[in-house]
């Protein structure tokens, strides 16, 4: 497992390095023809055909890394505006044919987690968790890389955009065991969950929030009711230390959240709705600090 995960930051290194130095792209683009006259159609279009052009069974070099990154960035953003189904059926007619060379099919599976994980295009749950399926079906895969594609998407369903979240097992200020739906809501609040961690970015990041006009307005006028779950071995201890400092706060401990929930970066905030389903995730504290000024 080490040395598939450790081959894995690899490959994601060497696209994000490359990246920079070229955006040239592996082939030519389909066009759409004029008889599709909305953007959807013409997006479906290209997508359906976005591989005409592409050999998949001749290995792709290392040189080729940048290009093949820049053309599946393309691949997304065009996917953003295609039909969802359209855009689904494309990736798995995709790495249907990319299964005639191992190599490759790792390549396109990692460079999709690499552009899901670190890159700003927007890549929704269900396009990554077709590749990650893809990944834990094959065949050949070895039982420690299905295990880590299995352990991924059992992560991002747990924590899907749009869905409910799990009923996570948390504890409180006072070390009691609790769960997430038992945590008293008001229906006319939005809920922000704040993930952290131990260390400094995440004090800081505490003190950022905590500090913010626009966020502290919003917890007076109850337009939001602020979680902050602490993450890490040390979680319990954290919250039952810090629970005076943050009165407006409700501190919960999470302690295997990283290994339950889809945790990108960390610290994290997710915006749940009083259903407690997600509708934003992953943002950093800069951009709930936008949100709420």
């Amino acid at each position: 497992m080490r040395r598939f995960l450790y081959l894995l930051v690899l490959l994601m290194c060497s696209v994000s390095a490359v990246k920079a130095q070229s955006q040239t792209t592996l082939f030519a683009y389909p066009v759409a023809p004029d008889t599709c006259t909305t953007l959807e159609g013409r997006c479906n279009y290209i997508v359906q055909r976005f591989w005409d052009n592409f050999d998949f069974s001749k290995p792709i070099p290392a040189e080729n890394d940048s290009a093949l990154a820049s053309t599946m960035t393309d691949y997304f953003e065009i996917m953003m505006n295609a039909n969802t189904n359209v855009g689904l059926a494309s990736i798995r007619d995709m790495l249907f044919k990319a299964q005639t060379n191992q190599p490759n099919f790792m390549k396109l599976v990692g460079i999709a987690e690499y552009i899901l994980y670190m890159h700003p295009v927007s890549v929704i749950d269900d396009v990554y968790l077709t590749f990650a399926q893809a990944a834990a079906d094959a065949s050949w895969m070895k039982n420690d890389a299905k295990s880590y594609y299995k352990s991924q998407i059992e992560r991002i369903n747990a924590s899907k955009l749009g869905s409910k979240i799990m009923n996570c097992d948390l504890y409180d200020a006072t070390g009691r065991k609790t769960k997430l739906y038992d945590v008293p809501l008001d229906s006319a609040k939005a809920v922000i969950v704040f993930f952290t961690g131990d260390g400094s970015a995440s004090s800081i990041s505490r003190v950022r929030v905590s500090t913010d006009v626009g966020i502290n307005a919003s917890l007076q006028n109850g337009r939001i009711k602020l979680f902050n779950i602490v993450v890490g071995d040390k979680a319990k201890q954290q919250v039952i230390a810090d629970a005076s400092q943050y009165p407006d706060w409700t501190l919960l401990a999470m302690p295997d959240a990283a290994r339950k929930l889809d945790l990108r970066i960390l610290p994290s905030v997710f915006v749940l709705d009083e259903n407690l389903d997600i509708i934003n995730k992953n943002l950093t504290v800069d951009e709930i600090k936008d949100i709420f000024n």
